[in-house]
């Protein structure tokens, strides 16, 4: 069985979390706590990949996802 994680973040300039050259600051620390959050995670517990992404302000920026091929079927 093949595993699929995609993470999306939608890097507004106009929010603030994004702004002055914090770019990289901020998409660094949505992914460290992220990843945090993902350690524990096993077999049995891979709904807990899927959840919202927020920025350093509390506002929703992206979501991870995780999907999985079950044997026999085919991911286009």
């Amino acid at each position: 069985m093949s595993h699929y994680l995609t993470i999306k973040i939608q890097t507004d300039p106009v929010n603030d979390a994004f702004s002055c050259g914090n770019m990289g600051n901020e998409l660094s620390r949505i992914l460290k706590k992220y990843a945090d959050s993902i350690k524990e995670v096993g077999e049995s517990d891979l709904f807990l990949l899927d959840t919202k992404l927020y920025d350093y302000n509390g506002a929703p920026v992206g979501k991870a996802e995780h999907k999985y091929n079950a044997p026999g079927i085919k991911r286009p």
